[in-house]
């Protein structure tokens, strides 16, 4: 019997080091892991760090695909950092947001467009006579089904130019342009 017991042991010691051996066998090489997907991935992630100097951003997944030139992001919720706003009190959500790139052989201007689904905004992130007025009316969130944003950046000049669209559930189509200078 004990002769059984000490095989049984290093039997399970044997078993319980398998899975490590074969993890390691089975990891990717440094050159597997550089790949257009992957570096894409990560510039993703780093363009979301970065915008987070401006708000609060939290996301579910990121999601991208570069030969598209298309980056989706699902359960996305925005809270910009506004100084006329206490902090929280404007939110942007929406159950996914497409972002589209133009070709990399453009360089003197930047283009995005980004659609977007189930949109939610808080009136908060409206100026205080507006947001009281929506409130009033029974809106304490804007809600939209769809919106797109597109915007073009002149990188020479630093001008943009924005267009907004947006059909909000039971109040308005909105439809927005503005052309920016630097």
């Amino acid at each position: 019997m004990k002769h059984f017991v000490r095989i049984a042991c290093a039997a399970s010691v044997a078993l319980a080091g398998l899975p490590a051996f074969a993890q390691e066998s089975s990891r990717p090489s440094f050159w597997e892991f550089i790949t257009v997907e992957n570096l894409a991935q990560a510039l993703g992630h780093t363009v979301m760090g970065w915008a987070r100097l401006l708000a609060d951003i939290k996301y579910d997944q990121l999601a991208v695909d570069p030969v598209a030139r298309r980056m989706t992001i699902t359960g996305l919720t925005i809270s910009p950092f506004l100084d006329s706003f206490p902090d929280g009190t404007c939110r942007i959500s929406a159950k996914q947001a497409t972002v589209n790139g133009v070709s990399v052989d453009r360089i003197s201007h930047g283009q995005t467009r980004m659609a977007l689904n189930d949109v939610e905004m808080s009136s908060g992130c409206l100026p205080l006579d507006a947001a009281n007025t929506l409130r009033g009316l029974g809106f304490p969130v804007l809600q939209a089904g769809w919106a797109e944003i597109d915007l073009t950046y002149d990188y020479p000049s630093g001008a943009v130019d924005i267009r907004i669209d947006a059909d909000l559930d039971r109040l308005a189509s909105v439809s927005f342009a503005a052309d920016l200078e630097y």
